[in-house]
């Protein structure tokens, strides 16, 4: 009867001399990679990370600005290619053919009239809310926060690239400014400024 032997599980395989030799110069031949095919490949990985860090280009556009890099008349033509602000082919001819001094007036009367809103500038005051109760019996009437958002876009399914959107927003769309009040350390606000009461003639 043939005797067999079988290797328990869990333990080394035996090898001969020979064996080895063969394993030894396998693991020698494994390149190890230098130090430029290493920082080669962390440049690759932060650059292809930051494409689409949002926060990261806005901080590189505020130094563009901020060192005259991009001027304001450059600035105020990107509202219309970006498509904020609706195309204007009259208001485009002033903006390229003036200065940094009619792109300045131009970028006042826009926040006046509104056409660029508080909540894209996110400049304080960029938030508020207003809610009206009944003086008789404290009934709310009207309760609203702005900035807002479009529930329509969570209805059923999430739209993550405009959630993604309205989390980053400085602004803060997302907070109810009417069920809670947020107070920043860095300018606190006095008790008697956040309650304004109107009374109907």
């Amino acid at each position: 009867m043939e005797e067999r032997f079988h290797q328990p599980q869990g333990l080394p395989v035996r090898r001969d001399r020979g064996e080895l030799d063969r394993h030894d110069k396998a693991e020698d031949r494994v390149q190890i990679p230098d130090a430029d095919s290493i920082y080669q490949t962390i440049v690759e990985y932060v650059m292809d990370d930051l494409q689409n860090d949002a926060a990261f280009t806005k901080k590189i556009f505020r130094y563009l600005v901020n060192n005259g890099t991009v001027s304001g008349k450059e600035l105020c033509l990107a509202l219309y290619d970006q498509n904020i602000l609706a195309y204007d082919e009259n208001e485009v001819r002033m903006l390229e053919a003036g200065g940094d001094e009619y792109a300045f007036q131009f970028i006042r009367n826009k926040i006046s009239d509104i056409a660029i809103t508080p909540a894209q500038l996110a400049l304080d005051p960029c938030s508020a809310s207003a809610v009206i109760t009944d003086v008789n019996t404290g009934e709310v009437r009207a309760l609203v926060t702005y900035p807002s958002y479009d529930n329509n876009k969570f209805s059923g399914t999430v739209d993550a690239e405009y959630y993604n959107k309205l989390n980053n927003d400085q602004s803060l769309p997302l907070f109810n400014n009417a069920h809670r009040h947020r107070r920043r350390l860095d300018r606190p606000s006095s008790r008697s400024s956040r309650w304004r009461l109107l009374r109907k003639a």
